[in-house]
């Protein structure tokens, strides 16, 4: 394999593939070791080029050699770290995101894989609240950036499945950074990936019925052992998440009556959230609650999954929302101009071909412009948009809300969102084609 520098939205993402010999020590000086992992361990290192400090993971012969004779067999079942290393690549082949952590560089060497990572400095998010006390406002701050990461995922179609405060890393610099992928999975409607957890429902959606994730966060479903969507699995444990950083404490040992010693959550379901709430008074931490926190953990931890708030309707709650920067320049529209804008272009005979197609370039034009001046977030909004319009369809109340939110968040109209999901690009960063750059083939 040859090296392959590739730089996507401006994010410079170096793989170097296979080497042999003496890389790790001439691009890296070792520092510390920063813990042990199930499939070897995490080093501090200081990298020459980038003047930086980094922490590289690196992945023992054996469990590479593990994964490859599964792969020979036909087994489709991975190791836990092969799917973190296929999800950091496809995350940063998008030019990835500030709230998720930064996969710099893999490659192989004497038989180990090596990942190297962005170094947090502030360590797991579960230490960091154990030691310091946030007042609301901060938490606010770090749960709305942790959230702007579950939509990047959501919008990529990649659940995580194991959200936790242990799972989220800390930059002092930036706030929390959500890491550790190894359970995660693909909503894919094409194809079976990792057959043995997939089980399908009446409409060919991906849901699983396998036990992921930490006990506090586990949701109903998964303890009950049924099919869930893992998407609304994720929000279900961001809001246990949640409930632990206002609190310090967990709202139930386990979201399941049969295990729930202290019957709490028990208690919730018989009560709904007025029970809830006297439980938490009970516990005398309902003062870490405002009206607006409290609002959102409820609609976060409905029992029904499919009532939950989406990771995009979480961002858009009075307590997280943010005024946007470009509030000032919107054209105010309603959401049935896009649908009328829709219909106009399907009726509209009047023009000859290459006056249409002079028009379909400048649209496009614009539209890849316009898609590189989006940051993350909003580029998570409009891949959400361009989901919920191919499973939802347009007239759809889910459809109708998602593109209001992202035209306040943007500062776009309808039209300039309809031309943006229309262009190759944004087609293009919703699937996540390959960015051409080789990496390590551990499958």
């Amino acid at each position: 394999m040859t090296d392959t520098n590739a730089t996507t939205n401006n994010t410079q993402y170096l793989s170097t593939g296979v080497t042999d010999g003496n890389y790790l020590n001439t691009q890296y000086k070792y520092i510390r070791k920063l813990k042990k992992a199930i499939y070897g361990e995490v080093l501090l290192c200081f990298h020459y080029a980038s003047n930086s400090q980094v922490a590289i993971k690196i992945i023992t012969p054996r469990s590479v050699q593990y994964g490859r004779q599964m792969r020979a067999q036909g087994i489709q079942q991975k190791e836990d770290w092969i799917t973190e290393l296929e999800v950091m690549q496809r995350v940063q082949s998008v030019g990835g995101h500030p709230s998720v952590v930064r996969l710099l560089e893999d490659f192989e060497e004497n038989g180990c894989v090596h990942i190297v990572m962005e170094f947090c400095d502030g360590g797991e998010m579960f230490d960091m609240c154990e030691n310091i006390s946030m007042q609301e406002p901060h938490c606010q701050d770090v749960f709305r950036k942790y959230m702007q990461g579950v939509l990047f995922l959501h919008s990529l179609d990649i659940s995580h499945r194991d959200l936790s405060l242990e799972n989220t890393l800390y930059m002092t610099s930036y706030g929390p950074k959500i890491c550790d992928f190894g359970g995660s999975i693909r909503y894919d409607l094409t194809q079976t990936v990792d057959a043995s957890l997939v089980v399908r429902d009446n409409n060919g959606r991906a849901e699983h019925v396998n036990r992921v994730g930490k006990q506090f966060y586990m949701s109903p479903q998964i303890l009950a052992a049924k099919q869930y969507n893992p998407k609304c699995t994720d929000i279900w444990s961001s809001a246990i998440f949640l409930f632990l950083l206002l609190t310090g404490h967990p709202p139930w040992e386990w979201a399941h009556t049969g295990y729930d010693q202290s019957g709490a959550y028990q208690k919730y379901l018989q009560q709904g959230p007025a029970g809830f709430m006297q439980t938490v008074k009970d516990w005398k931490l309902f003062h870490c609650f405002s009206p607006g926190s409290w609002d959102l953990l409820v609609k976060m931890l409905h029992p029904d999954e499919h009532s939950r708030l989406t990771a995009l309707e979480c961002l858009n709650h009075p307590w997280l929302k943010k005024i946007p920067a470009k509030e000032s320049n919107t054209i105010k529209r309603t959401t049935d101009d896009i649908l009328l804008n829709t219909s106009r272009a399907t009726l509209d005979t009047s023009k000859t071909s290459s006056e249409k197609n002079t028009a379909s370039d400048t649209a496009t034009k614009w539209s890849a412009n316009a898609w590189f001046e989006l940051n993350p977030t909003q580029q998570s909004q409009v891949r959400t948009l361009g989901l919920l319009a191919s499973r939802l369809g347009p007239d759809h109340l889910k459809f109708r809300n998602a593109l209001q939110m992202t035209m306040e968040e943007s500062g776009y109209t309808a039209e300039q969102l309809q031309s943006l999901l229309n262009t190759p690009v944004s087609y293009e960063f919703a699937k996540g084609t390959n960015d051409g750059s080789e990496r390590c083939i551990v499958m």
